[in-house]
């Protein structure tokens, strides 16, 4: 199973020239992410994150299994080492914070230029999701 979820998230990942994957068309939990005629975003900062370590768990089953051929596993670790994952300037400060996705807060109506879902404070936990300074993970909230 954890491998299919890896498959799903590469496949349906678009590579650009600079070699970044984004996901596109992404419903977040943020029900006003592009205000009322829903279209879905780019770069979700909490389902990228949940694809690269989705990815990871299942490079790990497979080098310790020796069920995925190397040639998958070189597939998986591109994708996990450049999915897209946001980071933006923290107001008049030199910290940086994870915006929700592409375009945040500007293309959302409601967000009041702060962050209005969970989903980017879930980062930090439960995901424990790598490299997250301790000035990100409050600045995420």
């Amino acid at each position: 199973m954890a491998t299919g979820i890896c498959d799903f998230y590469v496949s349906i990942a678009e590579k650009s020239a600079d070699g970044k994957y984004s996901i596109n068309n992404v419903v977040p939990p943020d029900e006003f992410a592009t205000g009322w005629r829903y279209q879905g975003v780019k770069n979700s900062v909490f389902t990228n994150a949940a694809a690269a370590q989705s990815c990871e768990f299942a490079q790990r089953i497979g080098k310790e299994t020796f069920s995925v051929s190397k040639e998958k596993l070189g597939e998986w670790d591109d994708f996990v080492n450049n999915v897209v994952i946001l980071t933006a300037q923290y107001q008049n400060t030199t910290g940086t914070y994870h915006p929700e996705y592409e375009g945040y807060p500007s293309s959302n109506i409601w967000s009041d230029y702060k962050v209005k879902q969970a989903d980017v404070i879930l980062l930090g936990f439960p995901l424990d999701f790598q490299n997250l300074t301790r000035e990100q993970r409050y600045n995420d909230l």
